[in-house]
């Protein structure tokens, strides 16, 4: 598990939450203005949201955004994974007396967790369903994986190949298609050298590989050649 702090997201008191459910229900990403200087949102980070009242309904992955204004700034929020409607209080009523102590409102606001509560939290939630650990491991895994780009050629590869899936989908399904399944992707455990970021993908769609461009043929040196030359 990644030991840091998180977000509490309340979503069940504004106008939009009818269609908040049904993009969380087809696992659409979604956009969400919040206090800069109250929330700092990070890179990429773990949040629970509340779609009703008084309960975690979702764990799912805050993304920070533009900044806008004077102390505001949007954060992405996608890859969410239910909850099954966990109480709030019976979860804080389970914590030990030093993480209850620091614990924030849980109000009308969104909220920055520090990390004894916040891990507290989690591993209250995950204790009482066993089942959600894979799909928390695989949060975290993406999270690790936005926070630790580097310039390697695996990363260019991914990130080009990404470009280009984006590219197509717009193209042939329009700017929700593209959104819907870009934010579906959760990097594997063990990434494979070809299509690295398709494979991220959830489905059961075969991989193949393009057999006419192969590195191993002269010919694509030559090409490689020509292109720095051009």
């Amino acid at each position: 598990m990644v030991k840091n702090r998180g977000l509490w997201i309340p979503l069940a008191d504004g106008n939009r939450t009818d269609e908040l459910e049904a993009m969380v229900r087809d696992n659409r990403s979604f956009n969400k203005t919040v206090s800069r200087s109250a929330i700092q949102p990070a890179k990429a980070e773990l949040c629970l949201l509340s779609l009703e009242k008084d309960v975690f309904t979702h764990l799912a992955i805050s993304r920070a955004g533009i900044k806008r204004g004077f102390d505001e700034q949007k954060i992405s929020i996608s890859h969410f994974v239910e909850l099954q409607n966990i109480a709030i209080k019976s979860i804080l009523k389970g914590l030990p007396k030093r993480q209850q102590t620091y614990a924030p409102p849980f109000g009308i606001l969104p909220v920055r967790i520090s990390p004894a509560p916040w891990n507290g939290i989690v591993e209250s939630i995950l204790a009482s369903n066993s089942s959600l650990k894979p799909q928390v491991r695989a949060l975290n895994r993406s999270i690790r994986e936005h926070l630790n780009v580097s310039n390697r050629t695996g990363s260019l590869v991914s990130t080009f190949e990404r470009d280009a899936v984006a590219v197509s989908l717009e193209v042939f399904g329009g700017r929700l298609l593209r959104k819907r399944v870009l934010d579906s992707s959760i990097k594997p455990t063990n990434s494979p050298s070809h299509a690295p970021f398709l494979t991220t993908l959830p489905g059961s769609v075969p991989i193949r590989e393009d057999t006419l461009i192969d590195p191993s043929v002269g010919a694509w040196h030559l090409l490689t050649w020509r292109c720095r030359i051009a």
